[in-house]
């Protein structure tokens, strides 16, 4: 979908190109049965994210994004939307600066900001375009602050940490 290539000097120095963007189908779903049942309830999002390496390829990381759109309604919650990305990202010497072992994958504080900052970007574009005629049109994905969702993924005490679940907002209608 796009290429756009950035440099970055935080945290050492690596060279970061955007290959793809691309819908996941699989991951994307309308719940029509709740949003016909909709009536004005609150509507909440939570972000899920998982970074990949590619086995083939050595310089390149993969971050599949997910937005669950969810409302609560007899005290159930109800899924609306189901919204999945993958970005895939070109990095100059990658195997230098991520480490992998145990299910779990060590990426630079700053690597990951960039890259998480760049992927929510795209999807709240791509959730905007996929819903602007429904009611979620009055919901977009919010504007987040990057530094506290890889704070939180970073902090081994905190309650999300290494879950890929990034954070849960209630959203308020525009």
């Amino acid at each position: 979908m796009t290429s756009q290539n950035i440099n970055h000097m935080a945290d050492g120095q690596f060279s970061l190109r955007v290959a793809r963007i691309d819908e996941i189908p699989a991951a994307s779903r309308f719940h029509r049965w709740s949003i016909l049942r909709f009536k004005g309830e609150p509507v909440g999002v939570t972000i899920s994210t998982d970074f990949r390496l590619d086995p083939d390829r050595p310089d390149i990381l993969r971050l599949r994004l997910t937005a669950h759109y969810h409302t609560v309604r007899s005290q159930i919650i109800r899924p609306l939307l189901d919204y999945g990305i993958e970005v895939v990202f070109e990095v100059g010497d990658l195997d230098k600066m991520v480490s992998e072992g145990n299910h779990e994958l060590l990426l630079p504080t700053g690597l990951a900001s960039l890259t998480l900052s760049l992927g929510i970007g795209a999807m709240r574009g791509m959730i905007a375009l996929g819903v602007r005629n429904t009611f979620l049109s009055h919901y977009p994905l919010p504007v987040f602050r990057i530094s506290d969702i890889v704070n939180s993924i970073a902090d081994p005490d905190g309650d999300t940490a290494g879950t890929g679940r990034l954070a849960t907002i209630r959203l308020s209608d525009i």
